[in-house]
């Protein structure tokens, strides 16, 4: 019986090893022009989001107060006159900028639509650089 096995065994043996494939030897990647240029481009981004986090931290922040001399609804600028009759024209990004009207200690969000001739505004922005 143990004769059968080893005989099964030494003639099963040289199969298996004839059945196995060599594996494709390891290749190093190197890495390419564009990965490199894709990172000179992140590189250059992150320093211009530094510098610009950079400005708005100088606290270079301004309020202007006034009332409303025209409207543009089209481009949706305002032209405020001050206590000093002073002009100061006033762009509004709609998708940035949110509007209140203040009454006591109460606030309530209003849309651009809603602001008038002559109306009380305050607008707090930074300066230009």
């Amino acid at each position: 019986m143990t004769l059968i096995i080893i005989l099964a065994l030494i003639l099963l043996l040289p199969f298996t090893v004839l059945a196995q494939t060599a594996s494709p030897s390891a290749t190093v990647l190197e890495p390419s022009p564009t990965a490199s240029e894709e990172q000179k481009e992140i590189d250059t981004l992150k320093e211009k989001i530094a510098t610009k986090v950079e400005e708005l931290r100088k606290g270079n922040d301004r309020a202007i107060g006034g009332s409303i001399k025209t409207k543009d609804a089209t481009k949706k600028i305002l032209k405020i006159v001050d206590d000093k009759e002073e002009e100061f024209e006033i762009k509004i990004d709609v998708d940035l900028t949110k509007l209140y009207q203040i009454s006591g200690t109460v606030s309530k969000e209003i849309t651009f639509d809603s602001l008038k001739k002559d109306l009380y505004v305050i607008s707090l922005s930074k300066k230009p650089a």
